[in-house]
């Protein structure tokens, strides 16, 4: 059997999305058609032809990803399917080593994606680099603690329109995304599909925007879906998204939706570790949380990477990478830190750490530690003196997350 790996054509374009939509058994095509046509980059699309039909695909979108300290252009790998009939005879293999060169003629020095299972992947050498948690609370079960903050008033909260959701929160949104690890810039036509998200009829309950402003200046929204019974007390609230440039902006937000008539059972399914709603509720062993991962993160040039981001002191490490499919990456690296200063470029000097390209990779937001790593014997150091250095200088105050599933 022949596989041919190509950039897909114009033409072939529904081809391609039909793959797609049988293999993740999604809603009617035409539907699905019409949502991914305001996001798909037809030029960044793949496919695996035998025999001059597609059996295998995935595609890329073009982000910037917020990293400590800075941005980088990076790849976010979408589509990744092979027809049942053709799966263990290497086409995910071979389609994801061509879309890493892809990736890497456009200067992007870092892929991500998300999984629907966190194993797949580890073996391409992404490695989960940040997690989300998932929330339950029944408000009649607890409240938030009475602190600094009036949470009885919501003087300072107004209910948006659809209409003026692309005018007040792209704006709130631009000033808080780059202030966490994780988070990526949003382009006008992810702003549009949250508008119609929130004029669909097809999903149950009525999804709203709120506004928190401080001496009339926006800081935070929140978007929430409700379904309440008029004739019960039970109904339900998803909160979909807070984003705030404020700590008073998010907990009056949290607040607000904990006090919604009509609603118990208040959920979300992604939210930061460091989410600090479990430190102002009355009695936080009511909420319920699930933590998973999330963004599953490749680190495809070394040195470029390294350097798109800060570091918390000066130092210096040697750091010898083990990469099974990229042999720029295969090699020992010197990363140095003073003042605003970062350098890593290749070295023969005697290595600090070993580590695999995956767990470098896991590192590389901020999130996980050089220690827990090394104490899961994924990584090796011949010094902890260096090992910990490492640790001070990767680490992250915020917990690395995003705000977007893609």
């Amino acid at each position: 059997m022949q596989i041919n790996i190509r950039h897909i054509t114009p033409n072939e374009e529904e081809e391609y999305l039909k793959i797609v939509y049988t293999v993740f058994a999604m809603k009617p095509f035409q539907d699905y058609l019409e949502r991914r046509k305001h996001t798909m980059e037809i030029d960044r699309c793949l496919g695996a032809f035998v025999d001059g039909k597609i059996v295998g695909a995935n595609s890329v979108l073009t982000f910037t990803l917020s990293v400590p300290g800075g941005v980088v252009k990076a790849g976010g790998i979408i589509d990744v399917v092979v027809y049942p009939t053709h799966r263990r005879q290497g086409i995910m293999s071979k389609l994801m080593k061509k879309q890493f060169n892809e990736i890497l003629k456009k200067d992007e020095p870092i892929a991500f994606l998300y999984s629907a299972d966190s194993g797949t992947y580890g073996r391409f050498g992404f490695g989960i680099a940040s997690f989300q948690e998932s929330w339950e609370i029944h408000r009649r079960d607890t409240k938030f603690r009475k602190t600094l903050i009036d949470y009885d008033s919501v003087e300072n909260i107004e209910m948006l329109s659809s209409k003026e959701i692309s005018n007040i929160m792209p704006g709130i949104y631009e000033l808080a995304w780059n202030e966490r690890p994780g988070m990526i810039k949003r382009k006008i036509s992810r702003w549009n599909r949250l508008k119609l998200e929130m004029e669909r009829k097809d999903i149950s309950g009525i999804s709203s925007y709120a506004l928190f402003k401080k001496d009339g200046k926006p800081e935070g929204y929140v978007n929430y879906r409700t379904d309440i019974n008029s004739t019960s007390t039970n109904g339900n609230l998803m909160i979909n998204e807070i984003i705030s440039t404020t700590d008073e902006a998010h907990l009056n937000l949290l607040n607000f939706c904990m006090n919604i008539d009509g609603v118990n059972k208040i959920t979300s399914n992604s939210r930061p570790l460091d989410d600090p709603i479990t430190w102002v509720l009355e009695d936080p062993r009511k909420l319920s949380r699930k933590i998973e991962d999330q963004l599953h993160l490749r680190i495809l040039d070394v040195p470029n990477a390294l350097v798109s981001r800060q570091y918390n002191v000066d130092g210096e490490i040697t750091i010898l990478v083990e990469d099974n499919i990229l042999d720029s990456n295969n090699t020992k690296f010197i990363l140095k830190k003073s003042g605003d200063l970062v350098k890593c470029e290749k070295t023969n000097l005697p290595h600090d750490i070993k580590i695999d390209i995956r767990e470098l990779s896991s590192l590389y937001l901020g999130g996980t530690s050089w220690l827990n790593l090394w104490k899961s014997k994924l990584i090796e150091a011949n010094s902890l003196e260096k090992l910990h250095l490492a640790d001070q200088m990767f680490y992250s105050t915020r917990s690395p997350w995003c705000a977007d599933y893609f």
